[in-house]
């Protein structure tokens, strides 16, 4: 079976109960750019599983429904032809759809007691293309109003007011002013090239600034608990909330106006927004791609450009319920592009609403099952009822 799959029941945005198919299927290619499927990578991080831990990593393969089709790309940038460089560009597209990036080789904030300025970029032959590496990070200078209260220090074990909100992991990011103490401090390998970090911006001045500074240039999975993606799930932006109708995620059209009441409202009705079960980063969650676009990667690989054709469109899936046959359109939540193990992963997710509520651990039977690309139908497999099941520990 050259697939991983998954078949379960969910809740929609709207609170009513779905049946849904999860097929993951792996693929590597040639230097021709030619696909092929191989061993599929199995499904990732299971939030349906009890025994998770932990619950929510990054890149949950798990989600029974996302709005937009995420695009992740892990590996490094490359120096052509394994030549050291001091910096380069690296570019992804799929379709119509494209994002880029500037890299650099190691570089160091200098002060000479005048003026700030950045080193010149150590050559590099490759760079880690990780959250790490990107600007961010917590400037720890910051000082801590009332800090001996137990409210705060409950939230300093888990954040800090001179934490970065869009990348805690990172690099470069300044609030105080005391030149001496960033001189020969790291900064980001990796920039957008339309939103730089320069002397100038370095230092914000003020914690309450930080949406003022440059976004992050990350091509892997956004964690759920950094700016935006955190916004979805309650409206939370950080120690230090952002202007609701200004920052640049309103204005990029990322979140809406009053996103703050907005989501807060909804995680009290309903639970999160469902834009939060989208993962990749800014530039890289893009309506659903149909699985048959052209995918050119530039500065991913030691040896040029990859050009891939992806496959023909998405595996046909049928869920019978209680008999009855349904054939929903299958979409695509992840094109997952691994350069250096010149891998791709594409995950396809399908649902239909079911004809009345089945609950796991009470039926004893749930007539659900899926067949994926006309193999043999797959039935549900339903967990030992609540009763059996403390049966069964009291006779062990």
């Amino acid at each position: 079976m050259l697939y991983d799959f998954h078949l379960g029941l969910a809740a929609d945005p709207k609170g009513e109960q779905i049946a849904f198919v999860l097929v993951k299927i792996t693929y590597t290619f040639d230097q021709a750019g030619m696909l092929r499927m191989t061993d599929p990578e199995p499904l990732h991080n299971n939030i349906f599983d009890p025994n998770e831990s932990p619950r929510l990593k990054p890149g949950c393969d798990f989600w029974p429904y996302k709005l937009a089709t995420d695009i992740v790309v892990q590996g490094k940038a490359h120096a052509p032809m394994r030549r050291p460089i001091q910096s380069t560009t690296l570019s992804v597209h799929v379709g119509r759809y494209e994002k880029h990036a500037l890299v650099f080789g190691d570089r160091f904030v200098l002060y000479n007691g005048r003026q700030l300025r950045f080193s010149e970029p150590e050559p590099f032959e490759s760079v880690d293309l990780t959250c790490y590496n990107a600007y961010g990070g917590v400037d720890w200078r910051v000082p801590i109003e009332n800090e001996q209260s137990l409210v705060t220090q409950i939230r300093l074990q888990a954040d800090h007011p001179g934490l970065y909100p869009r990348n805690p992991y990172g690099t470069g990011y300044v609030v105080l002013s005391d030149h001496e103490d960033v001189d020969g401090m790291e900064l980001p390998n990796v920039e957008d090239p339309e939103d730089l970090l320069t002397p100038e911006r370095l230092i914000t001045g003020d914690p309450r600034k930080w949406h003022l500074q440059p976004l992050p240039c990350i091509f892997d999975w956004q964690q759920g608990h950094v700016f935006p993606r955190c916004a979805f799930f309650g409206g939370a932006d950080g120690w230090y909330p952002a202007p609701e109708d200004a920052v640049a995620e309103v204005r990029m059209g990322i979140l809406p106006k009053n996103y703050r009441s907005i989501f807060n409202e909804q995680l009290t009705d309903r639970g999160p927004d469902p834009r939060f079960f989208n993962e990749a980063s800014s530039g890289l969650q893009v309506p659903y791609l149909k699985g048959d676009e052209k995918v050119l990667l530039r500065g991913f690989h030691p040896d040029g450009d990859i050009n891939v054709q992806l496959l023909d469109g998405p595996p046909q899936i049928q869920i019978n319920i209680e008999g009855h046959k349904h054939k929903p359109q299958p979409r695509l939540h992840t094109l997952l592009i691994k350069p250096e193990d010149k891998r791709v992963c594409m995950l396809w997710a399908a649902h239909v609403r079911t004809p009345r509520m089945f609950i796991e651990g009470i039926h004893i039977t749930i007539p659900i099952e899926c067949s994926i690309n006309g193999g043999n139908p797959i039935a549900f497999k339903t967990p030992l009822p609540i009763a059996e099941a403390l049966k069964k520990a009291q006779n062990a």
